[in-house]
């Protein structure tokens, strides 16, 4: 079940790789005037538990709740805000919320949330979208997560793949710091060569456009986890020269053995990596597919929203 502030225009592309039936909607062209927050929390719920959801979307909470003045900044009004969705919870509705950050975000897990800190301490998981620093390759981002679960990760490190439109987690750090040198070390297992001769530490570092002091740490650590060859002897007339590792040999079943895969992961997220990639990761999409059409929102059925 999702609540969008977004109109038809710009939301029915956004759902046009979905089945039908998958996602039921109100948005601001179904709902307009906007309804009260409690009214629309009321109403989304029962048409959820009238059609088995799972999942209630709300995007975002500043436009649906419509904080007056500085409101938002009120513990007392936001904590009012995010009690109001406590009969989503208790319905068995799994409860997601979107939320704007701040125009620059701390360097600490939920600071970067916009409003009272009582927004962050309602919510059982809060995960950060950002991008990563300038080093880090332009279709890649984190996801900052602060929890009360002690099983989710820190930072995840996920990347775009443009040819089918889906993201691949690629690596897990702890902290922003942190995943600003998994961005390094993807930018230079990308750029480095898979054939003889390979490439110098110079080459390297003008390839992803990077001054070569920053990237000899990396360049050890894929070298010592063997994503990366290395010959010569680091001196004059013998500089090192890096190549991608030779892949090893491919598994009984699935996998595909490609120099080009993703470095290792480490803990619960190499779990849920392997799970996700199925031994089919390498597998260009099919030439003959045709991209399927933009549907038209699929709106939930009238509700009646007390106001």
């Amino acid at each position: 079940m999702l609540a969008s502030e977004e109109g038809d225009a710009s939301l029915a592309p956004k759902l046009a790789g979905l089945s039908p039936g998958t996602v039921r909607v109100i948005n601001r062209d179904s709902v307009w005037p906007r309804p009260s927050w409690s009214a629309l929390i009321a109403a989304a719920t029962a048409e959820a538990t009238r059609i088995g959801a799972k999942t209630l979307l709300i995007d975002s909470l500043a436009f649906w709740v419509a904080f007056e003045g500085d409101a938002e900044n009120n513990a007392g009004a936001a904590q009012a805000a995010a009690d109001a969705l406590d009969a989503a919870c208790r319905a068995g509705l799994a409860v997601l919320v979107v939320h704007h950050q701040v125009k620059s975000p701390g360097r600490d897990h939920g600071t970067g949330l916009r409003g009272s800190g009582a927004i962050v301490g309602a919510f059982d998981v809060v995960v950060e979208y950002e991008r990563l620093g300038p080093e880090a390759p332009a279709n890649q981002r984190r996801l900052v997560a602060l929890s009360r679960f002690p099983a989710t990760p820190d930072v995840l490190i996920v990347d775009y793949r443009r040819e089918d439109g889906s993201w691949r987690v690629v690596g897990e750090a702890e902290g922003r710091a942190g995943s600003d040198l998994a961005g390094i070390r993807g930018r230079l297992l990308a750029a480095a060569p898979v054939d003889a001769p390979g490439a110098t530490e110079d080459e390297l570092a003008a390839l992803v456009e990077l001054d070569k002091r920053k990237i000899g740490g990396p360049l050890r650590s894929l070298v010592g986890e063997g994503l990366l060859e290395r010959d010569g002897e680091g001196k004059k007339g013998s500089p090192y020269i890096y190549a991608k590792a030779a892949p090893k040999a491919a598994p009984a079943e699935g996998g595909n053995g490609s120099r080009n895969a993703a470095p290792p992961l480490r803990g619960a997220a190499s779990n849920r990596e392997a799970a996700r990639r199925g031994g089919n990761e390498g597998s260009p999409p099919s030439p003959t597919a045709v991209p399927r059409p933009s549907p038209p929102v699929e709106r939930a059925t009238p509700m009646e929203f007390g106001r």
